[in-house]
């Protein structure tokens, strides 16, 4: 985690704390039990919802099989750019009522 990390997420909680449920970032810990309950073998695309400064996200990327879609939702504008930096090579939206409207156009079959 960058040193600036726990500060933009405490702006970003302060500016609007019904947006970001937290104060500081998820821990380490945390982030490390979520990433394995995940079956990496079948992962064809992910949606993150709030990720924040990326505690999570940058596991994700770790584990993530090349073929895989990532989106990520994250509505604070300042947290969305800094991720936009570290992760160009994922999808980006601002509020998650899109993720029927790209899943459908990345998979026709679906909505």
């Amino acid at each position: 985690m960058k040193t600036f990390e726990p500060l933009l997420f405490l702006q970003g909680f302060l500016r609007n704390p019904k947006r970001v449920g937290s104060v500081l970032p998820s821990s380490k810990y945390l982030a490390k039990k979520i990433v394995q309950s995940v079956r990496w073998d079948e992962v064809r695309t992910i949606a993150e919802l709030g990720p924040g400064t990326g505690a999570i996200t940058r596991l994700i990327r770790s584990h993530l099989p090349k073929s895989a879609t990532v989106f990520l939702f994250e509505r604070d504008p300042k947290m969305r750019s800094n991720l936009k930096k570290t992760y160009p090579e994922f999808m980006f939206h601002s509020n998650a009522l899109s993720i029927k409207k790209d899943q459908s156009r990345i998979y026709p079959s679906v909505g």
